[in-house]
């Protein structure tokens, strides 16, 4: 869930719209001696795909799936394969590297990496411990701490890879807050039929696609070729998070995480403020259709249909390989316009071009037959 937001995008300072001391940093940007850390909890890939059980929760407080001993099993099944196809790969260290590149780009030597926080187990006041690691971080001469902890893993009955930065930036040593964020970013198209709401919660059964298994295809690509596409997509999306970040903190434009960002509002319905986003990731990159077809669902949800449509028409003939554009237009020609014949081609080509099922297009399609 987004906690704090830039009050203008692209600023090299952070403006929260907290007091600050008269001398202590405002930003890690202005920070003279900033520090960070990166933890990952749990350090491995999380597999939790199945729909057996209703309490399905992605990326919750423990990062895995509580409930029935249906989904443990099923989670079983799949989390080994995937498991001997990252053998050797440390998926932990490379979301920390993408982290790390991205804020040394601008804060460059200035910037000291530090352990993260430890286990407070057994300490009288959890508060104490924190303070006590602020005190001796300033005590070193930094002012400024910026703490990551991460998640991944393999999430929801379509196999769904989703990164996750839990970040607060606070002033040394009084621990005051300049930034705090969850970021969740996956390297899957936005398409029309996804339910808004907070991304870690909601990648369970889809209840618009007819099949209610997990889709051996669709997680048997994580395992092809020795997990070459899932450290690859992997990868893309630990740097969507990273990217976000960036750009939250106000260090700089990166048309990515204006685009994550602009996902992570769309989801919070906050319309406005995501188009915002996708608008400036397509000034500073023109070529990225994710963003250009993420803006057109983002216009649907606030009522420009038609607006949308405009979009997805466009990008089927400038990309006429993108399926999220076929399977878009095809959702709002039934959904929306309730016109299942002028739906049909465009959903027969979303569905050559892999997309899913979606049974709101198929009774439309039906019922105009």
């Amino acid at each position: 869930m987004r906690r704090m937001l830039l009050a203008s995008v692209g600023l090299a300072v952070l403006l929260a719209g907290c007091a600050t001391t008269n001398e202590g940093p405002t930003s890690i940007g202005t920070a003279k001696a900033p520090a960070w850390s990166v933890k990952a909890t749990p350090p491995e890939m999380q597999v939790a795909v199945s729909p057996a059980g209703k309490t399905l929760r992605v990326l919750g407080s423990s990062g895995i799936v509580l409930g029935a001993s249906a989904d443990a099993i099923v989670n079983a099944k799949f989390r080994k394969p995937i498991h001997d196809a990252l053998e050797g790969y440390d998926a932990a260290g490379e979301f920390k590297n993408i982290i790390k590149a991205k804020l040394e780009s601008v804060l460059g030597a200035e910037l000291a990496e530090v352990a993260p926080m430890g286990s407070t187990a057994g300490a009288k006041s959890t508060d104490d411990v924190i303070k006590a690691r602020y005190a001796g971080l300033a005590k070193n001469g930094q002012d400024a701490l910026l703490d990551c902890v991460v998640r991944f893993g393999v999430y929801g009955s379509d196999g769904t890879l989703a990164t996750k930065l839990d970040g607060k930036l606070v002033t040394l040593p009084d621990g005051h807050s300049l930034w705090d964020n969850t970021i969740v970013a996956t390297t899957e198209p936005v398409l029309a039929n996804a339910k808004l709401g907070d991304p870690t919660s909601r990648m369970g059964v889809n209840i618009t696609n007819p099949e209610f298994t997990v889709d051996d295809e669709k997680m048997a690509r994580w395992t092809a070729d020795g997990g070459a596409v899932l450290k690859e997509r992997f990868e893309l999306a630990a740097n969507a998070a990273a990217s976000a970040m960036f750009v939250d903190l106000g260090l700089g434009d990166d048309a990515l995480g204006h685009y994550t960002l602009g996902v992570l509002l769309m989801n919070e319905k906050k319309h406005k403020e995501a188009a915002t986003h996708f608008e400036q990731a397509l000034r500073l990159d023109p070529n990225l259709i994710d963003a250009r077809n993420a803006h057109a669902v983002n216009m649907a949800h606030y009522g420009q249909v038609d607006d949308a449509i405009g979009v997805a028409k466009s990008l089927t003939e400038s990309n006429p390989d993108y399926g999220p554009a076929w399977f878009n237009l095809a959702y709002w020609y039934a959904a929306e316009k309730k016109d299942g014949a002028t739906a049909q081609p465009a959903y027969e080509k979303a569905l050559s071009l892999g997309m899913p099922k979606d049974g709101k297009i198929e009774k439309a399609v039906n019922k105009s037959s």
